[in-house]
């Protein structure tokens, strides 16, 4: 796969693009580091993904909502990160890196966030609710806020028009507001206005393998899972650093 010169130009113009972005053998790859990772968090190996749902209980699910638990190693991000499209992105991107987890027992080790999210069918749990990303980075002071990030959203196990991410086409033209709320986990960011104010959100078509690449301004949210089958995605977020 390759990153091309179109799809960056869709980028800078509308604030997202879709693009195949994984080669088989990375989608393999990736789908190795992601059961490892569960293997380790609750013991439990899944040979299929998509069948995550049938395999793990409440309480497993539980602990693998546990952010921590959800984050690639670091060889492992390292990993993914090499990937050749992946790569051809960010050559896009010069002075921009990976955002780095910030949270939990993981700081004493620095390494770039790399996770995944599991969402079962039918769950409204599994997914949250709509935003910018901006707004994460101002509530949580982090470092590198003052400049525009970039996510890529990758497709591990979907079903186009079932499940994936949903994107708000109208967010896009101008910064959207927010107010905090305290929660048991955290202050959570919502937004201050009507949503019928930047229109109807839009399913993306996303096969496994395919990318979502958007910046911190575009408001989004994860789709309920509709399919028989679990929904299994990849984050990563590139910053370019504070230079203030």
């Amino acid at each position: 796969m390759a990153f091309s010169t179109s799809t960056f130009a869709q980028l800078q113009n509308s604030g997202y693009a879709h693009t195949p972005l994984l080669s088989s053998g990375e989608l393999d790859q990736l789908r190795g580091f992601i059961r490892s990772c569960i293997e380790d968090a609750i013991g439990v190996h899944i040979d299929d993904l998509g069948a995550y749902h049938f395999i793990v209980n409440d309480e497993q699910h539980r602990v693998m909502g546990a952010k921590p638990n959800r984050v690639l190693k670091p060889a492992q991000a390292d990993a993914v990160l090499d990937f050749g499209s992946i790569k051809a992105f960010r050559d896009f991107l010069p002075g921009y890196v990976p955002q780095e987890v910030t949270y939990g027992d993981l700081k004493s080790e620095p390494r770039p966030e790399v996770y995944f999210r599991l969402v079962r069918p039918g769950r409204d749990t599994d997914v949250g609710a709509a935003h910018c990303d901006r707004w994460f980075h101002e509530l949580y002071n982090i470092e590198y806020r003052r400049s525009i990030s970039y996510k890529i959203w990758i497709s591990v196990e979907s079903s186009a028009g079932e499940n994936g991410l949903i994107i708000y086409p109208g967010s896009t033209s101008h910064p959207l507001g927010y107010y905090k709320v305290d929660t048991p986990d955290g202050p959570k960011p919502k937004p201050d206005f009507d949503l019928s104010e930047i229109g109807p959100g839009q399913l993306m078509p996303a096969q496994p393998g395919d990318a979502l690449i958007f910046n911190d301004n575009v408001f989004h949210k994860g789709a309920l899972n509709n399919a028989d089958r679990s929904r299994v995605s990849v984050e990563i977020t590139l910053c370019k650093p504070d230079t203030r």
